[in-house]
């Protein structure tokens, strides 16, 4: 399912990848979650910390899945 296509600040790259989108006043910076994790951001290591270093489409369905679990606990 495509997104919006957004570049990453730590990376550069533009896709449609899950992000961490930090908001600064008018500014939003966003970064790949493991681009933003390798710059020490708690929430991102945590989100992706059973992921097994997937990127992409494949972090996407890890994510979904997780927040599947949680709602069915």
């Amino acid at each position: 399912m495509p997104g919006i296509i957004r570049g990453c600040v730590g990376c550069g790259q533009e896709d449609d990848h899950p992000r961490h989108v930090i908001a600064n006043g008018d500014t939003s910076i966003p970064f790949h979650m493991d681009c933003h994790a390798a710059t020490g951001c708690d929430i991102c290591r945590a989100q992706i910390a059973d992921a097994d270093g997937v990127q992409g489409d494949e972090l996407r369905t890890h994510l979904i899945a997780l927040g599947e679990e949680a709602r069915n606990g």
